[in-house]
């Protein structure tokens, strides 16, 4: 169907979506490699994510399973730890907050790398640079695993310590 028939069929007047809660899918991201090569409970986890986002917390999102425990396609912890698995080693999300265990215990959050990141320093762990906004249309990035990133930290940390 070609985009000017789309268009003629199509015409809202304005107020008409008012009601309706939608998703804001880019296309570019349906098409990437990145979201293509998922698993199918890797790209479900992907949209439950993007329904998450309400324009003004990219970065804030959190994948968890008290969250997602009540949709009828998460049955198991098991199969949503693969899933996020699966997904932070691609270039469509970015970790901005690891979960931290003990009284608080804080919950892992995640940044859309389709959309700019909502930066707030009080909930991130990570500086705005290390969001790499349209990251999956890049062809050959690497993404930095959480080991990796505590490997960095300590070099840096053993560096400065050196240094004094």
């Amino acid at each position: 169907m070609s985009q000017s028939r789309l268009r003629k069929d199509f015409k809202f007047k304005p107020g008409d979506l008012a009601d309706i809660n939608y998703i804001p899918f880019p296309i570019c991201v349906y098409e990437s490699p990145c979201y293509r090569n998922l698993s199918r409970t890797a790209r479900q986890l992907f949209n439950d994510v993007l329904m998450m986002y309400r324009g003004n917390n990219n970065g804030n999102l959190s994948p968890s399973w008290a969250l997602l425990k009540d949709l009828p396609w998460w049955r198991s912890q098991t199969t949503l730890a693969e899933a996020k698995k699966e997904l932070r080693g691609t270039a469509l999300i970015t970790v901005t907050r690891h979960p931290r265990r003990g009284p608080r215990g804080d919950r892992e959050l995640w940044a859309l790398t389709c959309f700019k990141l909502d930066y707030n320093p009080k909930k991130m762990d990570i500086k705005p640079s290390d969001h790499v906004y349209k990251g999956y249309l890049l062809k050959n990035m690497k993404i930095k695993t959480r080991d990796e990133i505590r490997q960095e930290k300590l070099v840096t940390g053993s560096l400065r310590a050196a240094a004094r």
